[in-house]
């Protein structure tokens, strides 16, 4: 029978792509990580890494092993979560992985509401991005990620996660307040010759350049480039270029020194959603924390104008 330890070793160093990277996520030497390996090795008859040069990979073998241990994983949230359900009150201990906009707007006003329901509930806010949240996600380091899309070019959702949609909020297009088009009525399209501010490298900076080509333009991408939405409004305040902002970001920041205008020219909006591992949704501390997200976010969407 395979170990199921050396089954999640395996698993960690398909998420990570390394074996240094696995180890330190499973709070283990890189040689006990290659042991580890090396043992599942022996129980399957099969070689599970080659190497590429310097890197490691897995094998095609390795792969559908992994790609088959997920049922495996996931019937063991499903087994955790009915232990849970035995208990009187809801306790436990939840990480949830978010990114900042959504941490400040939503995480936190939930989790602000858990403590005063379920005082047995510990709850940890971890500011992570995605696609790293979800790589946590799937080690266990987190036990729920906030995870976002656009419309325009929705990111495909994974069949070994669970997802739970939360909000779908408007976005805007935020100009100075100086700039000659601050008035309005303004269009992406009538700023194909600024300079644009993007986000750094995450669905939200290709929601920029993929609104930009649906208008018929390459935008000419600016000198900051953040994934945090204070300084992208700072730095159109301080008129170094435009950019799209989520009401979400427009909530945490105000909109000081930025003129913001409805989009008229492309089809537009993010969505957030919850993120968690298949089979632990049943689990109360689980479910507790995706009410209360969800209220958050019901509230939070109210405010959109």
């Amino acid at each position: 029978m395979l170990d199921v330890h050396r089954l999640r070793v395996l698993r960690e160093i398909a998420q990570r792509g390394t074996i240094t990277a696995a180890a330190k996520a499973l709070y283990l030497t890189p040689p006990s990580v290659s042991h580890h390996i090396a043992a599942l090795e022996q129980e399957t008859g099969v070689k599970l890494l080659e190497r590429v040069g310097r890197r490691i990979r897995l094998t095609p073998t390795a792969q559908r092993l992994v790609k088959s241990s997920e049922e495996l994983f996931a019937a063991m949230e499903r087994a955790e979560a009915e232990l849970a359900l035995s208990r009187d009150e809801v306790v436990g201990d939840i990480t949830i992985a978010s990114f900042m906009s959504a941490l400040m707007a939503v995480v936190i006003p939930a989790v602000s509401e858990l403590g005063t329901r379920y005082p047995a509930l510990n709850i940890s806010i971890a500011d992570i991005d995605q696609p790293k949240s979800i790589v946590e996600l799937r080690s266990g380091a987190v036990d729920l990620a906030l995870a976002l899309d656009f419309t325009i070019e929705p990111v495909k959702q994974l069949g070994d996660l669970d997802y739970e949609p939360l909000l779908s909020e408007p976005v805007y297009l935020a100009l100075p307040s100086n700039h000659p088009r601050a008035a309005g009525p303004v269009s992406i399209a009538d700023l194909s010759c600024e300079r644009w501010i993007t986000p750094a490298d995450n669905p939200c900076r290709q929601a920029v350049l993929q609104s930009a080509a649906y208008c018929g333009f390459t935008p000419e991408v600016g000198i900051v480039s953040s994934s945090h939405y204070e300084v992208i409004i700072s730095a159109i305040a301080a008129g170094f270029g435009v950019s799209l902002l989520p009401a979400t970001a427009l909530a945490g920041y105000g909109e000081s020194g930025v003129a913001i205008h409805p989009l008229t020219d492309v089809p537009l909006r993010r969505r957030i959603f919850a993120v968690l591992r298949e089979g632990s949704r049943s689990n109360p501390a689980i479910a507790a924390t995706l009410a209360a997200l969800k209220e958050s976010s019901d509230a939070l969407s109210a405010t959109f104008r």
